[in-house]
């Protein structure tokens, strides 16, 4: 753990406004705060001190920060005052920043976004780069960060017994949507291989439990859920990963004797959505309080990028 004082602020920057970084704040149906600006700004604990993007009027329209145009000013102006940077541009461009910034000063935490990098080598650089400069590295697979699944991971096995399958659907690509949902799938199963791929369809195997992986068209509607079925029951994680719903196995089936049947077990909704950008801010915050582990570490993107490259090689 990152030692520190549970009561001091901690100041953050933003590399890249556009969409991630600090764009999607204005839409108004997204759970707030919906980017790496509103994250940083809304946490109680940290201070939104600067931000850069190439289009400075983009940068100033954050407002109410130090706004730069170039990032080696950035770095040389405010580097020193920074605990936390969040690398949201786009992921060709992650390995030159991430070198530039530990060129230039030692921020405590880095949260790059995903993927980590075009390729699991170039990520497996970053990684070593930064623990090198003893920099905490996190890949904001949002989803790792959310108190609620990370519970669901903990007691999974009390809920369905031991996992025997599981199916994930998504949409956006396998590089966006699909990155997130192959990252879920190791969050909840662990580490995983890839057997077979064929037009954007996989099989996967993760530790002995037969995997499924399905791409949709984004055009056609938007989808993101996960079930994870076991000996006793089944965990269905839906809408984005918002609801949870869990099955159990019951005695009794309505068309044949001596069969036993999966039935409602309970369900969870958040009434307002949470925000999992909340939960990554809480999360950095309490790595530098000390009172957590690093979770959806660089090392985890490397490896969710590297299942990703090779359903491209298969598929």
């Amino acid at each position: 753990m990152v030692g520190g004082d549970p009561t001091r602020f901690f100041r953050a920057g933003v590399i890249g406004c556009g969409m991630i970084g600090a764009q999607a704040e204005a839409d108004l149906v997204r759970p707030k705060p919906a980017t790496h600006v509103g994250a940083w700004r809304g946490h109680p604990r940290v201070i939104l001190d600067s931000v850069c993007d190439l289009s400075l009027d983009r940068a100033q329209s954050v407002g109410n920060v130090f706004t730069y145009e170039a990032l080696p000013e950035m770095l040389e102006t405010r580097g020193s005052e920074l605990d936390i940077l969040s690398v949201a541009t786009p992921s060709e461009t992650h390995p030159g920043i991430v070198q530039e910034i530990l060129r230039r000063c030692q921020p405590r935490v880095i949260v790059c976004e995903k993927p980590i990098a075009l390729s699991s080598a170039e990520g497996g650089d970053m990684v070593a780069r930064c623990r090198e400069h003893d920099v905490v590295l996190l890949v904001n697979h949002l989803r790792r960060f959310d108190p609620v699944l990370r519970g669901e991971v903990a007691h999974m096995g009390r809920i369905i017994g031991a996992p025997r399958t599981a199916v994930g659907r998504y949409s956006g690509g396998l590089r966006e949507g699909g990155v997130h949902m192959v990252d879920l799938m190791r969050m909840f199963l662990g580490e995983g291989r890839v057997v077979a791929a064929a037009s954007g369809d996989v099989l996967l195997d993760f530790g002995g439990v037969r995997a499924v992986l399905l791409g949709h068209d984004i055009a056609e509607h938007v989808v993101f859920d996960l079930t994870v079925e076991g000996d006793l029951g089944a965990l269905h994680i839906e809408r984005f990963g918002l609801d949870v719903r869990w099955d159990r196995a019951k005695d009794g089936y309505p068309l044949a004797s001596g069969y036993r049947a999966l039935a409602p077990h309970g369900a969870w909704r958040d009434l307002a959505p949470r925000s999992f950008f909340r939960a990554m801010a809480d999360h950095v915050v309490a790595v530098l309080d000390g009172k957590e582990d690093p979770v959806s570490t660089g090392e985890d993107g490397v490896a969710t990028l590297a299942l990703i490259e090779t359903i491209e090689a298969t598929g």
